[in-house]
């Protein structure tokens, strides 16, 4: 493969914070903003869960205390959120809600303007058309509540004056991307996401203005095949394989 032209691929130029850093879709966005040498800050509950030998600015903070969401904005322009809980927490707020919702406060009191939200299908109208089995999925294992506490804070992102972009995976895997993912705005195109698909299309909505204010749904490549009849959006900034 050549030489990626970095220039070309991404056009912003300024510091981004990732906020879920260690989950592993923030792992991956981490690899490929470190790989087209973008300036990143990364903001995670625990420092010593990070295993990076790179030379990377990190915040230690949790998302439910305002004050450490401020600390880790200030001086970025960007902020990429991919915090989430598995399992509803006993002993503290679900990060879904007031986690993201102090993260974009702090965006707008540091001055920040772009916020990316990587959220999850079954969250707001995309509930209605999911399949019986995936319903039944996140209500066999108590997720609904999450996904209630996703949509309260997206609502609350919508309602402010930041260049947002929502992103919604379908199921996630680990496999390595081999096309160009299925990018869909307010479709409904489920399936299958890689990780490396979702990671790739939040770097590229950085520097793609048209991305601005947008519900984009990402899955594989290859269930274009099953999704036809969706209109693929295409961002400024091109795809290539990495």
């Amino acid at each position: 493969m050549s030489e990626i032209d970095h220039s070309r691929l991404l056009s912003f130029p300024g510091k981004t914070l990732v906020a879920g850093a260690t989950s592993p879709t923030g792992k991956l966005i981490v690899d490929r903003l470190c790989q087209l040498g973008m300036s990143t800050r990364l903001f995670v509950r625990d420092e010593n869960r990070l295993s990076d030998s790179r030379n990377i600015d990190v915040v230690e903070g949790n998302a439910l205390d305002q004050p450490d969401c401020v600390r880790a904005a200030s001086g970025c322009d960007a902020i990429i959120c991919t915090i989430g809980e598995r399992f509803i927490p006993k002993d503290h707020s679900i990060v879904d809600g007031d986690g993201i919702i102090n993260l974009v406060d702090a965006a707008q009191t540091a001055g920040v303007s772009r916020f990316i939200l990587v959220s999850s299908l079954g969250v707001g109208d995309t509930w209605d058309w999911l399949p019986f089995p995936v319903k039944w999925f996140f209500r066999l294992f108590g997720l609904v509540p999450i996904l209630k506490e996703k949509e309260r804070s997206e609502a609350h992102l919508r309602k402010t004056q930041l260049d947002w972009t929502v992103i919604y995976p379908a199921m996630l895997t680990n496999s390595k991307m081999t096309s160009e993912p299925l990018i869909v705005k307010d479709g409904r195109a489920g399936g299958i996401s890689s990780r490396y698909a979702v990671a790739d299309t939040v770097c590229r909505c950085l520097g793609s203005p048209n991305s601005f204010g947008s519900d984009l749904i990402v899955v594989n490549g290859y269930m274009r095949t099953l999704l036809a009849n969706e209109v693929p959006f295409n961002m400024d900034i091109p795809w290539e394989l990495w």
